[in-house]
């Protein structure tokens, strides 16, 4: 399987969908992973990191699109992101919003993020 990593384009957002640890499991688990070149600056990883860990670092996100069979991305896709999907492709993206929390919890009461996946064929 090849995993698309490109990145992400949408203002202000700084995340990338796999750090280099991630990255090398896959890797390790028979994957190829495509990842664009300066895809993790925004969350302070690096192409060499990405490069240790076993990715093949490309610079054109529209390669990466074309030749991945799984889009992992932080964020829904842009228009011009969605033209580069091809027909047996498979995108995958979460969302991770930890809320700010003004007072502490109370007994018996948990605040905090969640996480949510969407597959869109």
């Amino acid at each position: 399987m090849i995993v698309g990593i490109p990145k992400e384009i949408m203002h202000d957002e700084a995340r990338v969908a796999a750090i280099p640890d991630t990255v090398k499991k896959m890797v390790a688990a028979g994957m190829t992973v495509l990842f664009e070149k300066g895809a993790g600056e925004g969350s302070h990883y690096h192409d060499k990191d990405y490069l240790a860990a076993g990715a093949t670092i490309l610079e054109d996100c529209e390669e990466i699109f074309a030749k991945s069979d799984v889009i992992l991305k932080v964020k829904e896709p842009l228009f011009n992101e969605e033209k580069g999907k091809h027909d047996a492709q498979r995108s995958i993206y979460y969302y991770v919003h930890s809320p700010r929390v003004s007072r502490k919890p109370q007994d018996g009461q948990r605040y905090g993020g969640g996480w949510r996946y969407r597959s869109y064929p």
